[in-house]
């Protein structure tokens, strides 16, 4: 029988030296990691590779994120530069532990095959993101049960042990799986500041998907808003009103002469235009709809609470 490190070695190998039987899955949103989809003795799986930080993504970290993270609220549990590991250290040990406690959660997700500094080699999950899912017009009831069951799932299980680790740091609905039964969290992989404690990354966490779920960068348009609308609403009603309260106080914009100021630095040191779109998500028209809504699902909770 082969060796896990030796898997891991081929793995490595296949990726750098790609044939017909290794498809890549891209990059995530901005990151610089690269997803490879990998035949090794006939089965599937997913190999995460953390390149080194290059020059030019440095500069982007220093002018862009992180000056958007220092100034707006729902990013602020990001760990800043230099903070982060420019290997992808940080980022192999984060989601190592995040899916080991799903794991004993009983919460299903990729199972870690083998990993060493830079790499993550995965079990590959069969299916289709939920937004390539919403893209494509596929979005129905069963989708949206699905994903909420296992948001709420995710959440309950950390609010018992009151664990960081067991919340998904990077909730969006491209690192949310459907293999044809049930939503599949991957990708928790998104350095956080712990000492901001429990309550206050939980909030962070939703609210960032919740601008994501208005956002243009992640497929909101005239021919997917209503599913868009239609996953927020689902979500915000899992939340309870001490967790809305505490998002509608993270709730701060980017200040317009800022997203210039980034699109501008942007654009004159030829940096990834991602993070262009990226900086549109917290615009203060986007803060601006984000708060109704929030508002909306207090005021409905209230009104269910004195009916009764």
């Amino acid at each position: 029988m082969i060796k896990i490190s030796q898997i891991l070695t081929q793995a490595k190998y296949l990726a750098a030296n790609p044939d017909e039987t290794v498809a890549s899955l891209g990059s995530e949103h901005g990151n610089f990691s690269q997803t490879y989809k990998l035949v090794i003795n006939g089965q599937y799986y997913a190999l995460k590779s953390y390149s080194a930080w290059t020059p030019r993504s440095k500069i982007q970290r220093k002018l862009g994120l992180a000056h958007l993270e220092k100034n707006v609220g729902g990013l602020a549990y990001r760990l800043r530069y230099p903070e982060v590991s420019e290997s992808g250290s940080e980022n192999v040990k984060l989601e190592t532990t995040v899916l080991k406690n799903w794991k004993e959660a009983q919460i299903k997700a990729p199972i870690i095959i083998a990993k060493d500094k830079n790499n993550l080699l995965l079990s590959f999950i069969e299916g289709e993101s939920y937004e390539q899912i919403v893209q494509t017009g596929q979005y129905s009831r069963m989708h949206q049960d699905s994903l909420i069951k296992k948001i709420r799932q995710i959440r309950s299980h950390a609010y018992k042990t009151r664990n960081s680790y067991q919340l998904h740091n990077d909730l969006v609905l491209p690192n949310m799986m459907f293999d044809g039964h049930e939503a599949i969290p991957i990708d928790p992989a998104l350095p956080f500041k712990k000492e901001l404690g429990f309550e206050t990354l939980d909030a962070s966490f939703n609210l960032v998907f919740a601008y994501t779920l208005i956002s243009p960068m992640y497929g909101y348009g005239s021919s997917t808003h209503e599913t868009f609308d239609y996953i927020l609403k689902g979500f915000l009603q899992t939340l309870d009103v001490s967790t809305i309260t505490q998002m509608e106080e993270l709730n701060t914009p980017a200040n317009r002469f800022e997203i210039v100021y980034l699109k501008t630095t942007n654009a004159l040191f030829g940096m990834n235009p991602i993070y262009s779109d990226f900086i549109e998500i917290f615009s203060p028209s986007q803060c601006r709809r984000i708060e109704t809504e929030l508002k909306k699902r207090v005021r409905k909770q209230e009104s269910q609470f004195l009916k009764l």
